[in-house]
């Protein structure tokens, strides 16, 4: 039998990336409990407005990193709720095309303060650290890859 690597829990990266992980969602979806929102999809809310126009609903999980079947029930709710609007793609008549409406973007415009003053309190333990944390998380989780980051001008919707 090999040896343990880690002693125990505490020991472990993965275990404590997972309870940081899990301790920050609880907070990010107590924040957004008031509104109506899960982090899920506000999540799915804030990559919506940093796109140039549709996004298809696989394209957008790819991107938000979540399974296509979660994205397509919570979308799916969404569209119910009036935040996206879901259509069949211009191109790809088996695909859906997703657009942030009117009022996904005054929900998100209300969201975002109230996850960025979540996210500054969870993490001022790191202190001057946060830029370093930050990079090695998109590391880590190889964002990067997968996200062409560039600011969102506003979260006006893109299509009303």
């Amino acid at each position: 039998m090999a040896a343990e690597r880690f002693r125990g829990p505490a020991d472990s990266p993965g275990f404590l990336l997972w309870q940081a992980a899990n301790r920050w969602q609880r907070r990010l979806n107590a924040a957004l409990r008031p509104l109506g929102l899960t982090h899920v999809q506000f999540v799915l809310l804030a990559t919506l407005a940093h796109q140039n126009g549709p996004a298809t609903q696989v394209a957008l999980a790819r991107l938000c990193g979540i399974d296509p079947m979660t994205a397509s029930l919570v979308l799916r709710g969404m569209e119910r709720r009036g935040l996206v609007a879901r259509t069949i793609h211009a191109v790809d008549s088996r695909a859906k095309a997703i657009v942030l409406n009117a009022a996904g973007g005054e929900a998100l415009r209300r969201a975002l303060p109230m996850v960025e003053k979540e996210d500054v309190a969870f993490f001022a333990a790191l202190g001057a650290d946060v830029p370093a944390f930050t990079a090695v998380l998109g590391r880590l989780g190889g964002i990067r890859a997968r996200i062409r980051l560039r600011p969102a001008r506003d979260a006006s919707p893109q299509n009303t």
